[in-house]
């Protein structure tokens, strides 16, 4: 077996998978539906063909069932100041206060919530490890 003796999963066997879409596949061909989630192409505008004559559009109604996705954060948002304060400056004391305003202000939540369990979670150890 290929797989190290291990067996795979039914859904990731290349003989069930249905052919993938590209943008460059041909005008007539139509893209594969996954998940409810249709990819909205119109044909190319002008007569020229390959992959950049394809231009996409937004759906005209209903759209995915995905929520859209949060911008980028910028460079100035809490978490960033939490995790400066965690990596570069090395204070845990001043990192935790941080973290607390990324969650109330949700930026980043569960990677805030991860990162400040690791700051509690290495003092704990701290204080355990001085009183012994």
């Amino acid at each position: 077996m290929p797989s190290g003796g291990r067996r795979l999963p039914p859904w990731t066997s290349p003989r069930g998978a249905a052919p993938r879409w590209s943008p460059c596949t041909p005008a007539g061909a139509s893209p594969p539906v996954s998940g409810g989630c249709s990819s909205h192409v119109t044909p190319p505008a002008s007569g020229g063909g390959g992959c950049y004559g394809y231009r996409v559009t937004p759906p005209t109604s209903g759209g995915c069932s995905r929520p859209p996705r949060a911008p980028p954060s910028s460079v100035d948002s809490p978490y960033v100041r939490a995790k400066q304060a965690q990596v570069i400056e090395k204070d845990p004391n001043k990192a935790v206060p941080l973290f607390w305003a990324a969650i109330n202000s949700g930026d980043r939540i569960e990677s805030a919530l991860k990162d400040m369990a690791t700051v509690l979670n290495k003092q704990i150890e701290l204080k355990r490890l001085l009183r012994q």
